[in-house]
């Protein structure tokens, strides 16, 4: 399988992605907050994907977010 730049070996996108995809997020943010920036931002599916994985909680910054993404890879 052939895989998108900027996308793990599990399927999921790199911090680097996510973190391009949640440009203008304001902190502390919902995770529903950040999926629906992230589709705003016209987000790929894997980033959208590994968004809807993390827990429901406040996010108080970028580093709190890639956090939760890295145990789901």
């Amino acid at each position: 399988m052939v895989k998108d730049e900027g996308t793990t070996a599990q399927g999921f996108a790199s911090p680097a992605k996510i973190q391009g995809c949640l440009k203008g997020a304001h902190y502390p943010s919902s995770k529903q907050d950040l999926i629906n920036l992230a589709k705003n931002n016209n987000a790929p599916n894997d980033t959208i994907l590994s968004l809807t994985l993390i827990p429901e909680k406040e996010y108080i910054s970028p580093v709190h977010v890639m956090k939760e993404v890295g145990k789901k890879e």
